[in-house]
Order: structure tokens, then C-alpha cells, then sequence
């Protein structure tokens, strides 16, 4: 009888299957893996949705219209608004002997008379104008004045281009007030010269209108009358 030696240097496949193992796996970190791998996931698409959808972002998206320049101004054109002439609808007086003209309110009564010699004073024409104890009193041409001179406190003022001066006199004694031209304030005889004649121009009028307005009112037309003066030479 044979016996067979197995050789153990060189060992023989046996004749059965031996069992296959494998290693073992360690399923208990599974889980812990699966959840890393999701909160991977889900913070890198939470960093990508912030990054790309976040409000922050988009209010930086927003483009924001760029302020208007405001439009320059312009300054309203004004016109200038005419004074009304207070003159309008005076009464016209016209002298064709001593070629003057004015207007006069129609609240003043006008006569013209030819002129007088009065103590060697040829007048050549007279016009005198009254409204109620108010009395304007125009001497036209005047030859041969005289008399003393005096001293006069007055404002200038222009009658027809000519600069002349305004005197006021308060004559308490005589309860009147008076209102003269003169060419000039000092020693004059309150007349004025014009291209070589000689006029008299005065506004008489109670001193008891100096206590109301009626004495302002009487020089304010005395003066309004005096800037429609007329010389035609």
C-alpha cells in the first residue's frame, strides 16, 4: 500500500473549495458619511444660491437712475408797467398870441384876457384859473417889471426842459399861502425868463389848507399842470 506524503514545502490545491472571505466591512461610519456628503452638498448650493440670489446681491444688482441735472431757470420776463398819466384827461388851454399851451384839471374854472398896462407893466396876456379859494395866477409876457429883490428857499424843477426853482411863502399876515417860480433865489423879483420874456406863474391859496391835505393836494396839481407847460417859440 501506497502512502502518499504530502509535501508540505509545496502545498497541493486541495480538492474541496476552500471558503472566500473577505474583509469586513465597517458599516458603522456609513451614516456619518452619507450625512457629511449631503451637508457638502447642501452648503455648497446654499453658497452658490447666496452668491447668486441672495437679496444683498441683488440689491447691488440694481442700477439706480442717475439724478437729472435740474433744468436752468429762466427769470420771468417782467414788463414794465407804465404809470398812468394823471394828465390824461385835462383840458387843453392854447394861447396863439404868446404861442404857449398846458393842460388843466377840470376842476379849475380858466380865463384868458388880454394883457393891461398896469403902472407902466405891459402884460400882454392874462390867464387866471380859480377852484373854490385856490387861484392860479399866470402872467404872459411881462414888460417893464420892477421892483426889490429878495431871497427865496425853493426846489428845482423842470418846465419845459428849463431848470427853474419852486418858492413857497407863508404870509400869516395876509392868512394865505403862496407858490411862485423864479430863475433864480437870490434877489429876484419871483418871475422867470424864457427866450427873452418875462412870466409870472403863482398858486395862491388860504393858509388854513396847510392843516389838511387840501394844500398838498393843490401843489400836487400846481406841479402836474407846470410838467404839461408848453413854450412853442
Amino acid at each position: 500500500m501506497n502512502e502518499t506524503h504530502l509535501d508540505s514545502s509545496n502545498p497541493q490545491t486541495p480538492g474541496y473549495p476552500l471558503p472566500v472571505t473577505t474583509p469586513a466591512t465597517n458599516t458603522h461610519y456609513l451614516p456619518s458619511i452619507v450625512f457629511l456628503l449631503i451637508g457638502i452638498f447642501l452648503g455648497a448650493t446654499g453658497l452658490w444660491a447666496y452668491q447668486n440670489y441672495s437679496p444683498f446681491q441683488a440689491r447691488q444688482a440694481v442700477v439706480l437712475p442717475e439724478p437729472l441735472e435740474p433744468s436752468p431757470t429762466t427769470s420771468p420776463v417782467t414788463t414794465p408797467t407804465s404809470t398812468p398819466d394823471p394828465t390824461a384827461d385835462w383840458i387843453t388851454f392854447t394861447s396863439p398870441t404868446q404861442n404857449i399851451s398846458f393842460r388843466y384839471s377840470p376842476s379849475w374854472k380858466l380865463a384868458s384876457t388880454p394883457g393891461n398896462n398896469d403902472q407902466g407893466n405891459i402884460i400882454n396876456e392874462i390867464v387866471k384859473l380859480t377852484n373854490d379859494q385856490a387861484v392860479i395866477n399866470m402872467y404872459l409876457n411881462v414888460d417893464g417889471i420892477g421892483g426889490l429883490g429878495r431871497d427865496y428857499e425853493g426846489t428845482s424843477i423842470n418846465v419845459d426842459g428849463q431848470t427853474l426853482y419852486e418858492y413857497k411863502i407863508i404870509q400869516t399876515d395876509f392868512n394865505k399861502v403862496i407858490l411862485g417860480l423864479t430863475d433864480d433865489l437870490t434877489e429876484s423879483l419871483g418871475v422867470f425868463q424864457h427866450n427873452g420874456k418875462t412870466y409870472s406863474i403863482t398858486l395862491t391859496y388860504p393858509d388854513s389848507y396847510e392843516e389838511t391835505n387840501r394844500g398838498a393836494d393843490l401843489q400836487t396839481e400846481f406841479n402836474q399842470l407846470l410838467s404839461t407847460f408848453k413854450f412853442s417859440l
